[in-house]
């Protein structure tokens, strides 16, 4: 896999945990990959929004190797999680 194609795939699993309706308890054996811990799914909030520290660095850095600037990843998500 190329690198923006990986770097694409982080941010949409990043949306995807963000966004997700099914939640499970943090001792989930055998789960639905459809499905998060409310850890995971703050993780990916944070990952998604936090404006400072290393989310926000972290998000930066994935957004450029995917061709996508912050801003407009931002402004997805806000819709998303609204």
């Amino acid at each position: 896999m190329r690198e923006r194609e990986l770097a694409l795939a982080v941010i949409r699993q990043a949306i995807s945990d963000a966004t997700t309706k099914r939640v499970v308890g943090a001792a989930r054996r055998g789960g639905s990959a459809a499905s998060v811990t409310a850890a995971e799914r703050q993780e990916a909030r944070a990952f998604l929004t936090d404006r400072t520290g290393p989310w926000a660095i972290a998000r930066r850095l994935w957004c450029d190797a995917a061709g996508v600037t912050p801003a407009w990843l931002e402004r997805h998500v806000a819709r998303s999680l609204v």
